[in-house]
């Protein structure tokens, strides 16, 4: 399925602005938006890997090192450097930082409770802390709790309205409702708050890509990248506007960037997206079955086969590839998952109808 907002059914974890960690210690917390990878320059040269031995380091170095962690999906290993850290910590703000940094860790590997906990003592150690509820917000945006969601990020934003990554979030509850004039509102407030914020124009392209709005849509898109050369949103409003205008070349075009992106951590949300279309466009001249197999497969290894939205791409491309007995068996994977973000729609289950009669899915929504 595709990985921006609502269908990125991930991201967008994703919409859709990247953040790095070391926003979390600028502006009380940033956070991680669903979009799936931090802002590029978040972490510094002098980052050692595997060779950093958290412990004989402090409590600087071990947020440095989990961004870097975190930036190259190492989940695991930013929980890890986060205990530590707690052991190091010496004022509430810095408990706070660490659990909302392991918090964000914990929601990637789909541990939700123990994200929560961590969040929830983060918002207990330091109320102020911005970033906690930020997170905390995705989490309950992901299991469908949307008045939860607002009001976490409505705080957020009370606590620094100077983050635009907050409004985007709050952004996305309304997009995933399809409620899309009260999205707008929120992404102009966001202008306002900030005019060159790259991440506003890429989601009201998005937006307006789903109301019909085509060329509204390219001219944000347009600008989203003269802002930020690595917007994946814009990419794909561009390549799925492109399709609705049949300018077949263009939308290849784009495709072809979205593949060679090189936005930390966004390889398997970018990935996927090129396989739904490349598996479910209408387009005949888009679609092919092989390369959709080959990025799907890869898309789901990337990510340890734990997002069920990126199985149901592979379901779809191998229904693409005509070979039914493997989209029926990764769709009744995908159906089988907890991990939806959001929870799937009922499309999915009348793909698995469509595969069991020997029939590939087209996508008429999205191309």
């Amino acid at each position: 399925m595709m990985s921006i907002p609502s269908s990125r059914r991930t991201q967008i974890w994703q919409v859709i602005c990247f953040v790095s960690l070391v926003s979390y210690a600028c502006d009380c917390g940033a956070g991680f938006p669903e979009r799936s990878a931090p802002a590029p320059g978040g972490f510094r040269n002098d980052s050692r890997g595997g060779g950093f031995d958290p412990s004989n380091r402090g409590y600087a170095a071990l947020i440095q090192e989990s961004e870097r962690a975190f930036s190259q999906g190492e989940f695991t290993r930013s929980v890890e450097l986060m205990d530590y850290a707690l052991k190091a910590s010496r004022t509430p703000e810095q408990v706070a930082l660490a659990l909302t940094i392991r918090g964000g860790a914990r929601s990637r590997l789909f541990q939700t409770d123990l994200a929560l906990k961590d969040l929830n003592a983060a918002i207990q150690s330091d109320p102020k802390h911005a970033g906690a509820y930020y997170e905390r917000g995705y989490i309950f945006k992901w299991n469908n709790d949307v008045d939860a969601a607002i009001r976490d990020f409505d705080h957020a934003i009370r606590l620094n309205p100077k983050n635009t990554n907050f409004y985007d979030a709050k952004a996305g509850v309304f997009f995933q409702l399809k409620r899309w004039n009260e999205a707008l509102n929120v992404i102009q407030i966001e202008l306002g708050v900030n005019p060159k914020a790259p991440g506003a124009y890429g989601y009201r392209a998005l937006i307006e890509e789903r109301m019909g709005k085509t060329k509204s849509a390219l001219a944000d898109a347009d600008t989203a990248l003269t802002l930020d050369h690595n917007s994946a949103e814009a990419h794909v409003v561009r390549a799925k506007s492109y399709i609705r205008l049949k300018e077949i070349p263009q939308a290849e075009a784009e495709l072809r960037v979205l593949l060679h992106l090189r936005s930390p951590g966004a390889e398997a949300a970018n990935l996927n997206t090129v396989a739904w279309i490349r598996a479910t466009c209408t387009e005949q001249q888009l679609r092919n079955g092989k390369e959709a197999v080959a990025m799907a497969k890869k898309a789901c290894e990337l990510t340890h086969w734990q997002n069920p939205g990126y199985t149901d791409t592979l379901a779809a491309a191998y229904a693409e590839a005509d070979d039914f007995d493997s989209a029926i068996k990764y769709q009744e994977e995908a159906l089988k998952g907890v991990n939806w973000r959001p929870p799937p729609n009922e499309d999915a289950g009348q793909r698995l109808e469509l595969y069991r009669h020997h029939q590939p899915y087209r996508d008429t929504k999205n191309g």
